[in-house]
C-alpha cells in the first residue's frame, strides 16, 4: 500500500499505527472467527489523509523535497538534512513501526533484521 502510495506521488505525511487499519467485519464474538488475518483475504488500508501530499507524477521519487515540520522525534527518527525527501522519509517510518510491531520475533525470522535496518536507512533520508 505505501508503494501505491509512492508510485502516485503520494506521501502520507502520518505513517503510524494508528492509522493503518485491517478491512474485515465481524461481530462482538470474535474469538470464534477464524482466519482474520489469512493473507488470502486480509486487507490492510491506511486512513487519515489530513497530512498528505500529492506531488506531480512528472517529478521522479528521489527528487522531490519536503521544508514542513515533521514529527521525527516521535517517530524515533533524527532530524535530516532540510529539504528531506519524504518517500524516504516514509520508509524509515515504516521500518520503525515493523521494529515496534516484531521486536520478538525479529531473531527468529532470518533476514528480517536486515530488511528491517534497509528501511531505517534508507538512501535519501
Amino acid at each position: 500500500m505505501l508503494e501505491f502510495l509512492h508510485q502516485n506521488r503520494i506521501f502520507h505525511g502520518d505513517l503510524v499505527e494508528d492509522n493503518t487499519v485491517i478491512g474485515v467485519l465481524y461481530s462482538e464474538v470474535t474469538f470464534l472467527i477464524k482466519g482474520l488475518r489469512d493473507p488470502k483475504s486480509t486487507q490492510y488500508a491506511l486512513i487519515d489523509f489530513g497530512q498528505s501530499v500529492k506531488y506531480s507524477l512528472d517529478i521522479p521519487l528521489e527528487e522531490v523535497t519536503e521544508s514542513r515540520p515533521y514529527n521525527f522525534g516521535y517517530h524515533g527518527l533524527p532530524l535530516p538534512p532540510f529539504p528531506y525527501n519524504p518517500f524516504s522519509l516514509e520508509v524509515a517510518v515504516f521500518g520503525v513501526i515493523l521494529r515496534r510491531w516484531s521486536r520478538v520475533r525479529v531473531s527468529q525470522i532470518k533476514n528480517f533484521s536486515d530488511f528491517i535496518l534497509s528501511l531505517l536507512s534508507h538512501p535519501a533520508y
